[in-house]
């Protein structure tokens, strides 16, 4: 009979397979979302925004690797404004990855925005899209001129609920074009994909980059429950005796690991694909209740592979449903949530 690591070694295999098989259908979906979209930013020429949108699903699609994919963004931005810029955030740096549009669009690498400007640290807190006019970043405008107009615009790529990245997109020093509503759905898409190939992965057993914040597994009490008659209604049943993480053999340390990087890959791929039921969710505290067969499905596959394994003491699942849907705050999953 197989040993534990080879079986755990056959699952990733197969769910690793399992993905890559449904990757037609996922990246149909997310086209068929945007695409849903497109009215507001096929403006003029015919439709002709649409098109180029359109193009720029399909080569995003077509892309393995996130340089790739953030490549394609800039590509495809700079077909919509003048100008464009992708500043990578690590920390409290924003620094210049590459451009498109500037005089010197290499000379402009390794430029640092100021993360205090009133523009950058609303689209940083906020996450949403801020017009970067005249009282923009002062030494970045210095060094690239002010657009015409002062027409221009910051947005942020949000990955896992924060922002990785910033793009800086203007009509250019001469007036020109900014599709706004155009490059929010290119932000959007390429956010999407980079989510997804960061999930196929992580699934396929590659290293994956952990989330900002993340840390390795807590220590946490003995998770019991009882299996009477007078437990909750839906109270999941089990039972572990939890040992001090300090005690934990190396063996035990790689499978809490893995336990908590399968609960995260679970829960992620739950809030790609029911982003609206997650919105509403939090707003109305009953996230459980309106993710509940999702939820059950990713429980069921997270205690059939850890449910008896050394992992069983520390609930990964649930801390990752409540870091992750319910944005650190237990109550946004309901009353109903069985815990």
């Amino acid at each position: 009979m197989p040993d534990s690591k080879q079986i755990e070694f056959i699952a990733e295999r197969i769910v690793s397979e399992v993905l890559s098989r449904h990757l037609p259908e996922i990246r149909q979906e997310m086209v068929r979302r945007v695409m849903a979209e497109l009215p507001a930013a096929a403006t003029g020429e015919g439709g002709a925004a649409a098109t180029v949108l359109e193009a720029a699903m399909a080569a995003l699609q077509d892309v393995t690797s996130q340089a790739n994919i953030l490549n394609v963004l800039l590509d495809f931005a700079a077909r919509f404004s003048g100008r464009v810029a992708l500043f990578v955030v690590r920390g409290e740096a924003a620094t210049v990855w590459q451009a498109r549009g500037f005089p010197d669009d290499n000379g402009l690498r390794n430029f640092n925005l100021n993360l205090a400007d009133a523009v950058v640290a609303r689209v940083v807190q906020e996450r949403v899209p801020v017009a970067a006019g005249l009282d923009f970043d002062p030494a970045f405008l210095a060094r690239v001129g002010h657009a015409a107009g002062g027409n221009a615009i910051l947005l942020p790529l949000v990955l896992r609920d924060k922002v990785s990245a910033l793009v800086y997109a203007d009509c250019g020093l001469e007036g020109g074009k900014l599709d706004v509503a155009a490059l929010k759905l290119l932000m959007r898409s390429a956010g999407m994909w980079l989510e997804v190939l960061a999930l196929r992965k992580a699934m396929s057993g590659a290293p994956a980059q952990e989330p900002a914040g993340a840390s390795a597994p807590e220590r946490a009490p003995a998770r019991v429950t009882s299996s009477s008659p007078e437990a909750a209604p839906g109270a999941r049943t089990a039972v572990a005796v939890a040992t001090p993480e300090s005690e934990w053999t190396p063996e035990e340390r790689d499978i809490h690991l893995r336990a908590q990087r399968f609960a995260r890959l679970l829960v992620d791929e739950i809030k790609l694909y029911n982003q609206a039921k997650v919105a509403e969710g939090r707003a109305s505290k009953d996230l459980y209740n309106r993710l509940k067969d999702d939820i059950d499905k990713s429980r069921a596959s997270y205690d059939k592979r850890y449910g008896s394994s050394p992992a069983a003491s520390v609930d990964y699942f649930t801390k990752e449903l409540v870091r992750i849907l319910a944005d650190n705050d237990a109550s946004l999953l309901g009353a109903n949530f069985p815990g």
